[in-house]
């Protein structure tokens, strides 16, 4: 099941629409559609609520706990109105009910991960297109209705952001590789391959310095899921890819140019790596001391420490882990790193090779992604919905999955 599989139809035709579509009414410059976002994602939810009625159930309750954590971070505090928390609260309990493990049983888990598929072919068709996109001075980043030119921090190729086209380049290039280890046939693995260096390029032309980041991690943990049982070996495949990198970065260098550029700019302003991100880091830090137990409130700042869109309430807290543990606190982040826990015990003993590879890679570069992004708490984000779809992938309740969905 390789990104082609996206276009026939004549098997679940269906779920491959939805698929396609959930991805590029969200994060396409060329057909961004909020509403149409919901309304397909409302479409699967209820695809899931016939299932649950029809087949049972069984309820995950850390994340019915980590919800309800999220509830007495409100219930606590009292938020401004512009952050409408409730709202987006709803919204988020709605969005995990669809995607996450929340409620689940064999036939969702089966249209849950089929549907992590199709998304993640739909991203890497528009990664792999949006790489050929700057060389054609192609950039859909839209900003005050007027597409910016191609700069450090500004291309996003066929995305409606570089902060969008990092992050979904780079889970993309992670799954390709996946593609590529586990796939026997010669000509397939040779496009599996060049697409997944084309996503690494568009991870690149992002300018996103954790997209980057959490693309190397993931690559290496796929590599040693594929090669754990033989680790000599694992260490002389990248041992081989280093090299041949370095022999030819004279090559392919000019595609970090964008990266190195970013990262001087940084330096330049601040003296270290993480310099645009350490007002942010250092506001959630001081409003978990501030209430350290439930937080400051779900989808909650503090103005004073950090800017605010007083018309819609909408914040960018900077770091998701640092956003769970400020708006919940420790209550929140512990029992959210409970959760991520019990999907690591899943990977770790799954026998299937390529949802090994596929699913840890995901998991893992999300780990690392959320560091210097802070998307978790935000129902509207895509990224958060895709992160929360890939723990509905691995949370499943049949054994014999595997082969159901076997490529």
């Amino acid at each position: 099941m390789g990104a082609l599989d996206l276009f026939k139809l004549r098997k679940d035709g269906f779920l491959k629409i939805l698929g396609a579509l959930l991805t590029i009414t969200s994060i396409s410059g060329f057909f961004h559609s909020v509403i149409l976002y919901y309304v397909i994602l409302g479409v699967f939810g209820l695809i899931v609520i016939y299932d649950l009625f029809t087949l049972g159930f069984v309820a995950n309750y850390k994340i019915i706990l980590f919800l309800a954590i999220c509830v007495l971070s409100l219930v606590v505090n009292v938020t401004p109105k512009f952050f409408n928390a409730w709202s987006r609260l709803g919204v988020y309990v709605l969005v995990l009910f669809v995607v996450s493990p929340m409620m689940s049983n064999a036939a969702i888990d089966v249209k849950r991960r089929k549907l992590l598929i199709y998304v993640m072919d739909t991203c890497i068709i528009l990664s792999v297109l949006s790489f050929f996109c700057y060389f054609l001075g192609i950039n859909l980043f839209l900003r005050q209705d007027e597409n910016l030119e191609i700069g450090v921090g500004t291309f996003s190729g066929l995305m409606n952001h570089s902060m969008v086209l990092g992050p979904v380049s780079g889970l993309s290039f992670v799954v390709l590789l996946s593609y590529f280890l586990c796939e026997d046939n010669s000509l397939k693995r040779i496009g599996y391959l060049a697409a997944a260096l084309c996503c690494l390029g568009s991870c690149f032309l992002s300018a996103s310095r954790i997209a980057v980041g959490a693309a190397i991690v993931g690559w290496v943990y796929v590599l040693y899921i594929k090669y754990r049982t033989r680790l000599t070996r694992f260490a002389i495949v990248i041992l081989v890819v280093l090299a041949v990198g370095g022999v030819t970065f004279p090559i392919w260098g000019g595609i970090t140019d964008f990266l190195v550029q970013k990262q001087q700019i940084s330096m330049d302003l601040g003296g270290s790596i993480m310099s645009s991100r350490e007002t942010k880091f250092n506001a959630r830090i001081i409003e978990f001391k501030s209430k350290p137990i439930c937080g400051i409130g779900f989808a909650t700042v503090d103005p004073l420490l950090d800017k605010v869109n007083l018309s819609d309430g909408q914040i960018e807290p900077g770091s998701s882990w640092l956003a769970i543990l400020s708006m919940t606190g420790l209550l929140g982040l512990i029992t959210f790193l409970s959760i991520c826990h019990n999907s690591y015990k899943i990977l770790k003993f799954m026998d299937d090779v390529f949802y090994s590879c596929t699913l840890g890679g995901l998991f893992v570069y999300y780990l690392i992604h959320f560091i210097a992004e802070g998307y978790i708490m935000a129902p509207g984000s895509f990224l958060n919905m895709l992160f929360w779809l890939v723990l509905g992938s691995i949370n499943v309740k049949s054994d014999n999955l595997f082969e159901q969905m076997r490529p």
